[in-house]
């Protein structure tokens, strides 16, 4: 982006990130010239209608009903055809019993699994899957009078499918069954044995309760009459628990949960010929796991409302503990308001109450009647802070809080959380509000590799609003490139469960100016969190996806622009080949073959050049997948300066820029690309970019086609943090990143700038010629001092390049011995600042550019001939 700073008129409106939430409200969006007015919230307007009243029903999704029916919720994965039970207190959504059907990348075949499930007054669906008996049985027949716009009220409302036979022969009915006044979902299996032997069925649930989740089993009677096994996500409220009658849960290990049921201490059932196993379960959800206990309890309970607040006012995310003497029975964390309600058995309880930025209160509270009281904690400290950009006008920006002189610093929880994780807190709007303990923090400032790092010292007190502020210089001049980020990830990926508002905010804060949406398996879009905050004019997108197959890791490929189908399997993308050849040509020819980037990630180009099996042994590879490649992923950038170990193991492609110039030099052009591949919101994006030529520099102004044109011919610029210009001259001529030009007399002048800002710097420049550092063409720090500055321009010079025959010519800069430091986190922090810039074309002869085969002297798998 140029220096000259853009600010819309429409900046974000404030983001309240502490205990307290801000009232939910209509806010006006502009998109383009038109002015919508969209709810910020939906949930907040539309579920405060009552849900009293309303009879069971099973209804078959449509377009149409689909926004009125699915839960909200981050791990929602309904579409068109699948079924909706619910009643007034459940909505549960079951996968149509189809072949084809998989929720994401890591939950597949799900055809009758229970995709969705949640309360209706705290719509917020969690689970990634539940499955009777663990996919054992496939649910691939439609039942009978199913319509495309199925709907049936009444009591109780009752899905019931048939499988295929399984491979020893056995055959399942699943019913799902809710009734009106029901606060749990009945499973029944009904396994059937219609062979002459007697079978062995093993009797296992599967579940998927991903990473934030945690579980556990309360022994029968503890909670329910049956023992009941349960999952807690405390960082994103939703409990789940499931019960069997005359059965055991244990739990399994494995990505899951897993579930055995046992009884007599087998998880097995015989079935004997002609005879047929049936077993029910009861399926439960609450917005904590005191609501679940409640829920399922088999002991008198009483209503408990439970606000709890300070003198700011009401506290959301407070975690209230209930505990019998030592033993925890279950805790809930406060909702918006500051509230908790839930149905808790009848008994006296230590409460202990925790949240962030304020001392913890304990008390006692005996429950006989239904209860409503208030708590009361100590007030935090508050630091507001506001960033501004050089014009005065608010930036997204990433604030991280580090304890100083005996003041802890804060935790604001997983890193899959979008606002706030670790100690950092993102703002979309220029502005953020955080609840502290008193102390003493440093504060670090940033908005990307382009705006100067401010850090600064503040002291809070319990009870007051320490207000700080920073300006955040644009130092570093871009003009003509915009920066991009081309493969990242958030929960519908089905490989992490990182809120995918967080993604977006990561970016923005980070100062990306393009980034497609390119999760795993489905084709999505960043556009509904572009509009919830405001921010349409900062961020340029379009819907991508990453078609992820096997064998690893060649065939994962990313690409954009793709037609987005919403509520359609995999959004409307194609599914994945065991070929990587015909994956990637199907992916390529998508959407009857319209434009757009493909890119190869994170390859191995030993294995695709020619050791498909990485054995060591040549074979015939994958080559044919470099026809279909615009670009490759070849970070880290900083192997451009290394070479392949001398006992390096076949099935390590590193060092992968060292392996793409070989590629090169045998004539396969293929421009590269680096990127995060970010799957967590805390410090995920921006430690990686591309900059790529852009005829502007307003992110409101990037066209799509654009980006895809100038990727796929090379106009980029690869970086972890400096920001490098490579220029080439001949004669009249001249030629950037992915060009071509003609020497003359046998040289080309190249012109070389690195900038950086505050935070970061290099100490080495490399020229490149053919894959080969030339010797004369290099500068360090140490060796030629007068070459590096101090300030915002790190290197700039202008050199001769002789060259003998054709060439590409390739630029880096590094910091060697160095990092990028806190500004990026802990992990990430620890990488050293690289900038590459692709190869230049140098045509000596006159006859085009030729490509001269040199293998660098560590030759790429060749079968002999």
């Amino acid at each position: 982006m140029a220096l000259s700073s853009h600010a819309p008129d429409w900046a974000d409106p404030q983001s309240v990130l502490n205990g307290h939430s801000p009232a939910h409200k209509c806010a006006p969006v502009r998109l383009g010239r038109w002015r919508l007015s969209v709810l910020t919230s939906i949930w907040s307007c539309v579920l405060l209608l009552p849900t009293l009243g309303l009879g069971a029903e099973l209804i078959r999704l449509t377009d149409e009903n689909y926004d009125q029916l699915v839960p909200a919720g981050k791990e929602v994965d309904a579409i068109v055809g699948d079924f909706v039970l619910r009643n007034e207190h459940l909505v549960v959504v079951v996968a149509q019993p189809e072949p084809w059907r998989h929720a994401n990348l890591t939950i597949r075949n799900v055809g009758g699994a229970i995709l969705d499930f949640s309360t209706r007054d705290g719509s917020n669906d969690q689970l990634g899957l539940y499955s009777p008996l663990g996919g054992r049985y496939a649910f691939r027949q439609m039942p009978d009078g199913i319509t495309a716009d199925y709907r049936r009220e009444g009591s109780p409302a009752v899905l019931e499918l048939e499988s295929a036979p399984a491979s020893d022969g056995t055959v399942c009915r699943l019913i799902y069954s809710l009734g009106d006044g029901d606060t749990s979902l009945t499973i029944t299996t009904l396994v059937s044995n219609p062979t002459d032997s007697a079978v062995e069925v093993p009797v296992r649930d599967s579940m998927r309760a991903d990473r934030t989740f945690t579980d556990g089993i309360d022994a029968s009677g503890e909670t329910a009459a049956e023992a009941l096994f349960w999952v807690e996500d405390r960082w994103f409220p939703q409990a789940y628990g499931v019960v069997a009658a005359g059965w055991t849960p244990v739990k399994v290990s494995g990505r899951g949960p897993i579930i055995d049921w046992t009884r007599e201490g087998r998880a097995t059932e015989t079935v004997a010929p002609g005879a047929t196993f049936e077993m029910q379960r009861r399926f439960y959800a609450a917005s904590h796991r005191l609501g679940l206990r409640g829920v399922a309890s088999a002991h008198e309970t009483a209503p408990v409302h439970l606000l709890v607040k300070d003198s700011w006012g009401p506290i959301s995310d407070a975690l209230v503990t209930f505990s019998r003497g030592e033993t925890v029975h279950a805790s809930a964390a406060t909702d918006d308001e500051g509230r908790i309600q839930a149905q808790v058995p009848a008994g006296e309880y230590n409460l202990k109450i925790t949240s962030q930025g304020r001392p913890s209160r304990e008390l006692t509270l005996t429950v006989e009647d239904a209860i409503d009281t208030t708590v009361e904690l100590e007030p935090s400290a508050r630091i507001k802070a506001t960033v501004v950009d050089d014009s005065g006008a608010p930036i997204p920006f990433k604030l991280e809080l580090v304890g100083r002189d005996g003041t802890d610093s804060p935790d604001f929880g997983p890193d899959s959380r979008a606002w706030a994780s670790g100690n950092v807190v993102y703002s979309a709007s220029g502005e953020t509000v955080v609840d502290v303990m008193p102390g003493t923090y440093e504060l670090v400032f940033s908005h990307g590799i382009e705006h100067d790092a401010v850090i600064k010292p503040i002291t809070v007190v319990a009870g007051e609003v320490g207000e700080t502020s920073a300006t955040l210089k644009h130092v570093v001049d871009t003009t003509g490139w915009v920066s991009t980020e081309y493969h990242s990830h958030s929960t519908p990926s089905g490989d992490n469960t990182s809120d995918q508002l967080g993604r977006v905010l990561n970016l923005l804060a980070e100062n990306l100016e393009f980034a497609p949406c390119t999760e795993h398996a489905r084709i999505d879009s960043y556009v509904p969190h572009l509009i919830r905050l405001d921010a349409l004019d900062r961020l340029a997108t379009c819907s991508g996806m990453e078609l992820t197959g096997g064998p690893l890791p060649a065939n994962h490929q990313n690409a954009f622009p793709l037609i987005l189908r919403p509520r359609r399997q995999n959004g409307g993308g194609p599914e994945t080949d065991i070929n990587p050849v015909v994956q990637i040509e199907r992916l390529a020819m998508w959407d009857d073959g319209a434009p757009k980037l493909v890119q190869t990630n994170h390859p191995n180009l030993k294995q695709i050049f020619g050791d498909v099996n990485t054995d060591g042994v040549p074979d015939e590879g994958l080559r044919g997948m470099f026809g279909f490649m615009d670009v490759m992923e070849v970070h880290p950038p900083a192997s451009l300066f290394q070479t392949p170990a001398a006992d390096q193991k076949p099935n390590d492609g590193s060092p992968v820029m060292f392996h793409w110039m070989q590629l090169l030099n045998l004539g396969y052009r293929i421009p590269g690309v680096v990127n995060t591949d970010a799957h967590y919101n805390l410090h995920g994006s921006g430690w990686l970019r591309n900059y790529v030529r852009s005829s502007s520099d307003l992110p409101s102004e990037i066209q799509v086609d654009e980006m895809v044109r100038n990727s796929e011919a090379g106009r980029v610029i690869m970086t972890s943090g400096p920001y490098l210009e490579v220029v080439a001259r001949a004669g009249d001529a001249v030629a950037i990143s992915g060009e071509d030009i003609a020497a003359v007399d046998g040289a080309i002048e190249l012109s070389i700038r690195v900038q950086c800002p505050n935070w970061l710097d290099v100490n080495r420049v490399q020229v490149f010629v053919n894959g080969r550092p030339v010797d004369n063409l290099g500068w360090t720090r140490r060796e030629s001092p007068d070459a590096f500055g101090n300030d915002v321009v790190k290197f700039e010079r202008t050199v001769s390049v002789p060259l003998t025959e054709d060439a590409h010519v390739i630029v880096g800069t590094i910091g060697e011995g160095l990092n990028l430091g806190r500004v990026m986190g802990s992990q990430y922090g620890n990488q050293p600042p690289v900038a590459v810039a692709n190869p230049i074309f140098v045509d000596v002869d006159g006859d085009g550019f030729q490509a001269n085969g040199d293998d660098l002297d560590h030759p790429l798998p060749v079968i002999a001939r």
